[in-house]
């Protein structure tokens, strides 16, 4: 009886191994890909701050052709005119640029921070794994001594068996 007892409690803690694995294996898959996705948009954010830069120096150009336009003489009215339309259009356009930049920056941002959310939720997985290890090591060595125990008791049957 002791003796079918003993392969249910290795069984038990096999299977008790196991899980700790698995889901030790899925903490780490799941932290991995944070971090991944947490660079990525820190890559983008990068990316969108360099645009929203390039575009407000064009956009303080564009202001400084205007103000020159503004102050050189009237001369050649329709010629000045059809500029002055063009670089209106133009400062439109990248007004139009710089809001869409701006509203991209803004989600960009708000993911971001989600990921650094997700990123805090998977260092508590990281407690959890070390736990889990901890509770594994603990099994492991449970098991040596079962197993152990096991080869004795093994040893001492065949001992009486080659007595009989």
């Amino acid at each position: 009886m002791a003796a079918n007892h003993r392969p249910d409690e290795l069984e038990r803690a096999r299977a008790r191994l196991e899980g700790a694995l698995s889901r030790l294996a899925q903490g780490v898959a799941s932290q991995r890909e944070a971090i991944s996705m947490a660079s990525e948009i820190v890559e983008e954010k990068d990316e969108m701050s360099r645009r929203v830069t390039r575009l407000e120096t064009e956009n303080l150009k564009l202001h400084e052709q205007i103000a020159s336009m503004a102050l050189a003489p009237q001369g050649g009215g329709d010629e000045l005119a059809e500029e002055l339309r063009l670089v209106a259009e133009e400062k439109a356009a990248i007004e139009k640029n710089y809001a869409l930049l701006k509203r991209q920056y803004a989600q960009l941002q708000d993911q971001y921070d989600a990921a650094g959310s997700e990123i805090e939720d998977n260092s508590d997985l990281m407690v959890e794994n070390r736990t889990l290890r901890s509770a594994l090591n603990r099994l492991t060595e449970e098991r040596d001594e079962m197993k152990a125990s096991l080869d004795a008791a093994i040893a001492e049957l065949e001992g009486l068996m080659a007595e009989v």
